[in-house]
């Protein structure tokens, strides 16, 4: 399991992450080398079409919650030297570096998010992951350099020794630049998230 004691743990994690832009191109980055894919020359309507399939993608790699056991790549963050933290973290948030920015992600890290529900799954969870993810287009809110989006995603959980299939919805918002990458995201955790999960949070 991971232990993440107080902000040295935070701080050593974010200032890891400076690291993961050497290794993989941020989503911003990926657009300016192949300008050609960059939606800032399509119109507004296809810009707005290209927001929400990152979004919809990002929130689906979010909530699926442990992916490929995922929460195992930090290991013991406090025994790790810094080249084997940095190599870690990079690996954990990798999945989200075609949708987002670096900013995004370093904000991710210091809120232990999603790192946080993935060690709240119980071992005897087989898999949580987003089955539906709606975007609320009422409650889009345009500002000068992005939208903001309310979403809904529906969550299957899966258990071992059961053919049970247990839902439930988790809502929030999350912001997309004007160039269509996450900008951040927030999380509504409703009551009965931990119960869900099977485990509660440190």
């Amino acid at each position: 399991m991971i232990l993440m004691h107080g902000m040295t743990v935070i701080l050593i994690l974010a200032a890891c992450l400076t690291g993961v832009e050497n290794m993989e191109m941020s989503g911003t980055e990926q657009a300016v080398e192949n300008p050609a894919e960059r939606p800032g020359g399509v119109e507004t309507e296809q810009m707005r079409s290209i927001a929400e399939q990152n979004a919809e993608s990002f929130l689906k790699e979010f909530f699926s919650f442990n992916k490929d056991d995922r929460r195992t790549l930090l290991g013991d963050v406090e025994s790790a030297d810094e080249q084997g933290l940095q190599g870690a973290v990079t690996a954990y948030y990798n999945a989200f570096v075609p949708y987002t920015e670096q900013a995004c992600i370093e904000e991710m890290a210091s809120q232990r998010i999603p790192l946080k529900y993935d060690r709240m799954c119980g071992d005897w969870i087989v898999s949580v992951k987003a089955k539906e993810v709606s975007l609320e287009e009422g409650g889009a809110e345009v500002f000068g350099d992005g939208t903001v989006y309310d979403y809904i995603v529906l969550l299957e959980k899966e258990e071992y020794n059961t053919d049970t299939i247990e839902l439930f919805d988790i809502n929030g918002q999350i912001t997309v630049d004007s160039e269509g990458f996450v900008k951040r995201i927030y999380v509504d955790e409703p009551e009965g998230l931990e119960r869900y999960l099977g485990k509660a949070a440190e």
